[in-house]
C-alpha cells in the first residue's frame, strides 16, 4: 500500500507547532538531531533534510542556490532514528518529488509527513522550544534504557507532555 501525504485536516494544528521565524545560532539546542524543512524563495520547492545544525546546512545549501533559501520548520528528534523518519516522510511526500529531497509541497503539509513518519515509527520528536528540556529528559531515559531500567512508560509521559495524542497523527 502506496503512502500518502497526510490530509492537513489531521496535522494542520499540530504541524503550526514546529513552524520557526528567524533563527540564530543560540536559539539551536547542540546535542540533537534536527529534521528541517527548507523552503526555497517564499513559496518553492520544499526539501526535507536532517542535521544536527540545521543553521550550518542552510549556509551549505545557501551557496549554490541562486535563490534564497528559509528554514520554516525545525522538528527535533527526541527518541528514535531521525534518518528513519526522513526516509518515511519522504516516502510520503514521494508523488511530489521533484528531484532528491525537493518536493512540491506546502512547508505544512512537509512537517505533516514528518510527525506522521515519525508517530508510525514509534519515535519521539518536539518542536524547537521544548527541544532542550526534553533532550536532557531523553538523554537521561537513554540511560535508564541502556542500564536495562528503562521504563515504556517514560516515552508515553513525554509524548503527553508534547501535548501529542493518538488522534492528532492516525491516518
Amino acid at each position: 500500500m502506496e503512502q500518502q501525504v497526510p490530509k492537513r485536516r489531521i496535522t494542520g494544528n499540530l504541524a503550526k507547532r514546529y513552524l520557526v521565524g528567524s533563527l540564530r545560532d543560540r536559539d539551536i539546542p547542540s546535542g540533537g538531531s534536527f529534521i528541517y524543512v527548507i523552503q526555497c524563495g517564499e513559496c518553492g520547492p520544499v526539501k526535507i533534510g536532517i542535521a544536527g545544525n540545521p543553521l550550518w546546512r542552510l549556509g551549505g545549501l545557501q551557496t549554490g542556490s541562486w535563490e534564497e533559501l528559509h528554514i520554516r520548520a525545525l522538528v527535533g528528534v527526541i527518541d528514535g532514528d531521525s534518518g528513519a523518519i526522513e526516509r518515511r516522510a519522504h516516502g510520503m511526500a514521494s508523488r511530489k518529488r521533484i528531484r532528491g529531497e525537493w518536493f512540491s509541497l506546502e512547508p505544512l503539509d512537509a512537517i505533516g509527513c514528518i510527525l506522521k513518519a515519525a508517530h508510525d515509527l514509534g519515535h519521539l520528536v518536539t518542536n524547537l522550544s521544548d527541544a532542550t528540556a526534553l533532550w536532557e529528559e531523553a538523554k537521561a531515559a537513554q540511560r535508564r534504557r541502556d542500564s536495562d531500567e528503562y521504563d515504556a512508560q517514560r516515552v508515553a509521559v513525554l509524548r503527553r507532555k508534547l501535548g501529542i495524542e493518538e488522534e492528532d497523527l492516525a491516518a
